[in-house]
This record gives structure tokens, C-alpha cells and sequence, in this order.
């Protein structure tokens, strides 16, 4: 036999047909890789969009939810913001009767808990799938990134912490009849208690502290969720202006109009928030770059700006006692805006 093979080997070389074979063996093996690196490339094209989809829906989901939940509950703030009210009346001492005529106002030192409405399961479902996310979404995973790291390094534990000090305070005034009555004697008993025990207060105190810190964190982490939201629905080609800001007005947001930019500021420092942060959202309508500015002086405004691309969302911070927004091009001001609570900004 190997001498047979042999032999043939040798009339093949004789003849030249080794390089014809050797050269058809080759075309072979390329085919076959080539078909086989086909069927890869379809796999994986076909892999990329099944994940595609599966993110699409995700995030649509999230979207919805956000939707869903807004106009559902509103932005849920207010009862904190009437609450602080009473507080700071019984910290200044200016608690009158007529103050405590609401059942809700009957103990000051009680905190609604809204953060189980804060959270959506969809939050880890989008960070875990995170890798299939197509790229052009990395802004709104950020973001994403962002409201799980508010919700546990801040919402929790001062949630937890409030709801600490209003157990410890409800067992302090155990013994006080008038904690459950809203009749008229009771109210006259719990305004000179509020403004005569100097425990109470103290403990008020501590407790304000904290809400403050906590009504901030909730504000920036609802604004993070309508960012998120708007980021998602812009991506849509039938989403308009308009309607954005009919579903802002739905969740309760309210318009921050222009005005000029030598207008005076007519902050009022003793409202309900005066001491809250405020969170507003921000969004570029126009085709151009705008420049947003927290001083007028020409020696700050150059360090104390952020830039906002068209058709970009942004949310920013100012203090209730500097709420001053400028908006503009060339470090030169055009419109100018006094933020609030729960504003909103149109370029």
C-alpha cells in the first residue's frame, strides 16, 4: 500500500499536478472558513439585534413607568414643603392657633415616607443589562447610574433616620392628650406645648436638619427621572416641543418664563422652601450651543458657566437665596430666570 501511494506520489510530481491540487485543497479550506466566518457574522448581526430590541424595551418600560408614576402621584414634595412651614413657625416662636387648624399640621415632627415611590425594579434590571445597551444611550445610563446612587447613599438612610426621630418622638409624647384630638382645646395644649417645651424643639431641630437634606436628594432624584424620561422620548422622531412640555405641565412642573437680564431677582427668602435646594431641568430647543451662567460679573462669568448642546437635557441646583439663571451665548447674557421647586427652562 505505501507503495502504491508512493508511486502515485511520484507521477503526480512528474506530471506538475501537485501545486494544481495543492492550489484546489487551499480554494477549498478558504471556502469552507469563509462560509464558516458568514454563518458567524450572521449569528452574531442576528444576536446584536435580538439584544438591541431587548434593551429598546427596557428602556421603553422605564420610560413609561416614569410616565406612569408622575402623573400618577405628581412631584412629591408638597407635603413637605407644608410641613416645613409649621416647623420653622415653631422654631421662630410665630405659631399661632389658626396655624394648627389643619389635621396635618397636629404634629409637626412626623415624616411622610414617599421613598417605596421613588424606586423602580427597573433601575437594577437596566444596570445589570447595561452592556447590551446600545451606546448612543450612555448619557441616559448614567443618569441611571446617578438615581441609584442618590436613592441608596442619601434617600435611604435619611429616610431611615427621619422615621428614627419621629418613633422617638411620638414616644415622648405618648402621654400628652392632646396628640390624637383636633378640637379646639387640644390646638390651645399643643401650641403651648410646641412653643414652650425646649426638648420639643430641640428634637424639631434635628429633625428639620435631616428632612432638609432629604426633600433636596428627593427633588434632584425626581428631576433625574424626568431627565431620564426626556433623554428617551427625544430619541423619538414624533416627539415636539409642545408636548413636552404639556407632559412637564402633567407632572406637575411648572414653565419658568425669560425675562431680561438687568431684571432685579424677587426671591423670597421666607417662603416655605427658603432653605431647601432647588432642581430645575433645562431644555435646548434651538440648533445652537447656549451657555448657561450663575454670575454676571466679567470676572466670574467665564468660570461659572456650563454649556448645553441642541436638543440636550440638563438639571442644575441653585439655593433658594441665590436663584438667579442666566442663559446665553458668548458669555453675553440673553434671557434671564428665577429658578423655583420645580421649574422648568425652554431655550
Amino acid at each position: 500500500m505505501l507503495f502504491l501511494l508512493r508511486k502515485i506520489r511520484r507521477k503526480l510530481m512528474k506530471k506538475n499536478k501537485f501545486t494544481t491540487y495543492l492550489l484546489y485543497a487551499i480554494g477549498e479550506i478558504v471556502l469552507v472558513v469563509i462560509g464558516i466566518l458568514i454563518a458567524v457574522s450572521l449569528n452574531n448581526w442576528n444576536q446584536v439585534r435580538i439584544q438591541k430590541k431587548e434593551a429598546l424595551k427596557l428602556l421603553s418600560d422605564f420610560s413609561h413607568s416614569i410616565e406612569e408614576d408622575f402623573t400618577k402621584y405628581g412631584f412629591l414634595l408638597y407635603p413637605y414643603l407644608e410641613r416645613d412651614s409649621i416647623q420653622s413657625k415653631i422654631l421662630d416662636r410665630t405659631l399661632e392657633l389658626k396655624d394648627l387648624s389643619d389635621g396635618n399640621n397636629s404634629n409637626p415632627l412626623t415624616f411622610v415616607d414617599f421613598t417605596e415611590f421613588y424606586w423602580d425594579d427597573n433601575i437594577n434590571t437596566i444596570l445589570s443589562e447595561q452592556r447590551i445597551i446600545p451606546t448612543e444611550y450612555a448619557s441616559v445610563i448614567n443618569d441611571i447610574r446617578s438615581l441609584k446612587s442618590v436613592y441608596g447613599a442619601f434617600l435611604l438612610p435619611q429616610s431611615k433616620k427621619l422615621n428614627q426621630l419621629e418613633e422617638e418622638n411620638l414616644k415622648m409624647l405618648s402621654g400628652e392628650t392632646w396628640l390624637y384630638q383636633t378640637n379646639e382645646t387640644a390646638h390651645k395644649e399643643r401650641l403651648e406645648y410646641f412653643l414652650g417645651n425646649v426638648a420639643y424643639r430641640n428634637r424639631l431641630h434635628a429633625f428639620k436638619e435631616v428632612q432638609k437634606q432629604f426633600v433636596g436628594q428627593s427633588a434632584r432624584f425626581q428631576m433625574l427621572l424626568i431627565k431620564i424620561w426626556s433623554q428617551l422620548e427625544l430619541q423619538k422622531n414624533d416627539v415636539t416641543t409642545e408636548g413636552l412640555i404639556r407632559t412637564y405641565q402633567k407632572f406637575e412642573l411648572v414653565e419658568m418664563k425669560p425675562l431680561p437680564c438687568d431684571t432685579e431677582s424677587h426671591q423670597n427668602t421666607d417662603s416655605l422652601i427658603h432653605e431647601f435646594i432647588f432642581w430645575n431641568i433645562i431644555y435646548n430647543s434651538t440648533d445652537e450651543d447656549y451657555e448657561i451662567y450663575w454670575s454676571l460679573d466679567e470676572d466670574e462669568i467665564k468660570d461659572s458657566k456650563d454649556l448645553i448642546p441642541p436638543g440636550a437635557v440638563l438639571i442644575q441646583s441653585t439655593k433658594a437665596d441665590d436663584r438667579m439663571i442666566y442663559i446665553g451665548r458668548d458669555n453675553q447674557c440673553e434671557k434671564f430666570y428665577e429658578s423655583n421647586m420645580n421649574g422648568f427652562i425652554i431655550i
